[in-house]
């Protein structure tokens, strides 16, 4: 079986039996792929209406699968007013907000950079939710074997 396969089936059977024997219950939502349509544009109007409904509900928590910025051909200067945009449109959230990284963001001059500064967020990280156990993971990463680094997996 691929490793790969087998760490997400592995997560998956835990995380469903914390989910089956878990005594607290929560709520969060995921959403992604928000990205402007190009390097001048700001967050959507739609990205801006979801934020907002999103904080209405209040889950417990909500994580950003990434593609936060357009990022491709962009210069130092887009790519940074894209993010500060996007910390601007998500700074209404008073629960905690996890960001996931996309390959638009690390695509533009800087990205990875601008990223891991204005987001205090590495590339890859985990977080304990209750009685849950979350693993973010970098999948733009090309590492020699085309799966994920070796610090990933530990």
């Amino acid at each position: 079986m691929d490793k790969r396969v087998f760490f997400i089936s592995l997560i998956f059977l835990i995380s469903f039996a914390l989910f089956i024997f878990g005594t607290e219950t929560f709520r969060f939502i995921v959403f992604g792929d928000n990205r402007p349509y190009n390097n001048e544009e700001p967050q959507p109007a739609v990205f801006r209406q979801i934020v907002q409904d999103v904080e209405w509900i209040h889950p417990s928590f909500v994580i950003d699968t990434g593609d936060l910025v357009h990022g491709y051909d962009a210069n130092t200067e887009q790519t940074w007013q894209q993010y500060i945009d996007f910390l601007n449109v998500t700074k209404i959230f008073d629960m905690p907000f996890y960001t996931t990284v996309g390959n638009h963001d690390v695509a533009g001059e800087n990205g990875q950079t601008d990223y891991e500064l204005l987001l205090h967020r590495p590339l890859y990280y985990s977080f304990n939710y209750d009685t849950s156990h979350f693993i973010v993971l970098d999948t733009n990463v090309n590492s020699p074997n085309g799966d994920f680094t070796q610090a990933q997996y530990d």
